[in-house]
């Protein structure tokens, strides 16, 4: 019960913390800003980003995304996402053990360029993954389902602009640290690209 109404609260600050990134990249447009007087349809840009690695540990990550361009310095948008994980662990009288996950969620991302090429972003997740729930009746005991976890990440990055399309590499971090986060307590690298 206690988590549950943490985690509300986080949901709410964080959807805050976005409306009011959002709303001061909307107060700070100049009037030489190339995109004011642009159809919706000009300012519309598409993107992602993926991740792959295998052995051990495999990691396959597809996000792409749909992003409205507010100024030529200020982005926002959001998509779906889909991760799957799986760690293969050597047991001790010999064999092979997997442990594997399939993730699915939801983002949405507000960007700014403080000086070209160098961008802050927050990014605000809900993930549906399988992890771990109290028996609230033995405090040792964990039940593995699915459950809904929300990720808030915040960082920066260089990102390469050119014309309509572009590539950007990011560090992140997550504020709020579930313990059912794929992400952990370690800083997150990701690279993306739009066009």
């Amino acid at each position: 019960m206690v988590e549950t109404n943490i985690s509300r609260l986080i949901m709410k600050g964080a959807a805050c913390a976005l409306l009011c990134f959002w709303c001061s990249g909307l107060l700070a447009q100049e009037s030489d800003n190339p995109y004011k007087g642009l159809p919706f349809k000009d300012r519309i840009f598409f993107g992602g980003d993926f991740g792959l690695s295998f052995g051990t540990f495999t990691y396959v990550r597809v996000a792409p995304i749909l992003g409205y361009r507010v100024s030529e310095n200020f982005a926002v948008g959001g998509g779906p996402n889909y991760q799957y994980i799986r760690i293969r662990y050597d047991l001790a009288g010999g064999g092979r053990q997997d442990t594997q996950t399939h993730i699915f969620g939801l983002n949405t991302f507000a960007r700014l360029f403080v000086f070209d090429p160098v961008f802050i972003q927050t990014d605000f997740e809900i993930l549906n993954l399988r992890g771990s729930i109290r028996d609230p009746n033995n405090f040792f005991d964990r039940e593995v389902q699915r459950v809904t976890v929300p990720v808030w990440l915040v960082g920066a990055g260089y990102g390469q602009r050119s014309g309509n399309g572009g590539i950007m590499v990011g560090v992140f971090y997550d504020l709020i640290g579930d313990r059912n986060s794929p992400y952990g307590r370690e800083f997150i690298i990701r690279a993306g690209f739009f066009f």
